[in-house]
């Protein structure tokens, strides 16, 4: 094996480990996205669901009017369907965890859910630090080498990103001519940059959720008995607080993912600008 095989070989386990890296953080990604989805979609079936309407008064009513209160609009016709649907949708409610075969109700998101989405975003943190970290030592360990041995690595760990928006072509490829007239889908790199705020956004929404909740008729208590604020109020204070303070912490952990993915972005557009690109006769 000449000196030159060796180099590529050990470009080999270079960019293997920055595929591993990138593994790594898309799963986490991934994981973060389905926990928000879950959470978003359990919240708006308790607050928002147009099955609700058929159950619960739009909004809270006098104790005078109790008596008026009732699961069907029509015993004699609906009784047996809305028995079922009320059971279908009150299961909605609950978030199942697979590994340890137990659920979480929403009304618990904001110490339960908001401690584990907190604990995914600093998995995350360390994925997306530790790609940048293994990309950026790849590329600094072979910036003075051949260019073809830079566009073998180059493309060896750009192939495999998916969030580092380093291409500023969002057109479909349409030929093999290379044609140099980029364009750019208006709005597409917010949404990217939303992915990484998320969390955080979505835990100070249940925080006004569950302020919102007490003007709200639940399912969990008497229509005509509107929650007491005070009898509950240090555990109130606890648990907003609790995820409050999670909710800003996903915003910074957020932040710093971010950061990480435009530094990728950065050092490949950085290495690809020092690379002699071999030009078609």
């Amino acid at each position: 094996m000449d000196d030159q095989e060796k180099k590529y070989k050990q470009a080999d386990l270079f960019i293997e480990s920055v595929r591993i890296g990138m593994s790594r953080a898309r799963w986490s990604y991934s994981v973060v996205i389905i926990i928000c989805i879950t959470i978003f979609t359990c919240s708006w079936n308790v607050y928002f669901s147009w099955i609700k309407t058929v159950f619960i008064p739009d909004k809270v009513v006098n104790v005078a009017d109790s008596n008026s209160c009732s699961f069907a609009k029509n015993q004699e016709i609906v009784k047996y369907a809305q028995q079922n649907l009320l059971i279908n949708w009150t299961q909605s409610n609950y978030i199942e965890i697979p590994l340890i075969g137990s659920k979480i109700h929403i009304t618990d998101a904001s110490i339960i859910l908001s401690c584990l989405v907190t604990l995914v975003l600093i998995w995350l943190f360390f994925a997306t630090r530790r790609e940048n970290h293994i990309i950026g030592r790849t590329l600094q360990y072979y910036k003075d080498v051949s260019d073809d041995l830079k566009i073998y690595v180059y493309y060896g760990i750009s192939l495999s990103n998916l969030f580092s928006t380093y291409s500023k072509n969002d057109e479909p490829i349409y030929s093999i001519e290379v044609k140099d007239n980029p364009k750019q889908v208006p709005g597409i790199r917010f949404l990217l940059l939303l992915i990484f705020y998320v969390p955080g956004i979505l835990l100070l929404s249940l925080i006004i959720l569950d302020l919102c909740s007490f003007n709200i008729p639940s399912m969990y208590r008497p229509f005509f008995l509107p929650p007491s604020p005070l009898q509950y109020t240090i555990k109130i204070i606890f648990m907003e607080l609790f995820c409050l303070i999670c909710a800003f912490s996903c915003i910074f952990l957020g932040y710093m993912c971010h950061r990480y993915e435009r530094a990728n972005s950065k050092i490949l557009n950085e290495f690809a600008g020092i690379i002699n690109w071999p030009r078609k006769e």
